[in-house]
């Protein structure tokens, strides 16, 4: 599959942010292609493939407990909002990738449920 993702109307590849001289890679949020397959019926297997975009909330989170300071310098602008990063959502958007892929593993309930909790952190 290629990387042609015009269909896409949702950012594709996330700029990377710098805090304190330190830079905050975002590239395992840009757009991919995942594919699922579903080998129940083992003489007719099915492929499924979807472009997997990542959204901004992944990232960020507002907060009531950022000085304006920090909240200027946090600030990550993105084409439709923008938002503070916060450091945990981006240590943890880093297992988004691998979690997408795994949905489509028949024993993922638990990760589901995971994933179900950390999306409405």
């Amino acid at each position: 599959m290629s990387n042609n993702f015009n269909t896409v109307k949702e950012v594709k590849q996330w700029r990377n942010f710098t805090y304190k001289s330190q830079v905050y890679d975002l590239s395992h949020l840009n757009a991919h292609w995942v594919e699922y397959l579903d080998d129940r019926d083992k003489n007719n297997p099915i492929s499924y493939n979807f472009i997997v975009t990542y959204g901004l909330h992944c990232f960020t989170k507002e907060s009531n407990e950022l000085t304006d300071e920090e909240l200027q310098l946090l600030m990550y602008n993105a084409p439709k909002e923008s938002r503070p990063l916060n450091f945990e959502r981006y240590n943890l958007s880093k297992l988004l990738p691998d979690i997408i892929k795994l949905l489509g593993e028949k024993n993922n309930i638990s990760l589901s449920c995971w994933l179900w909790e950390f999306c409405n952190c």
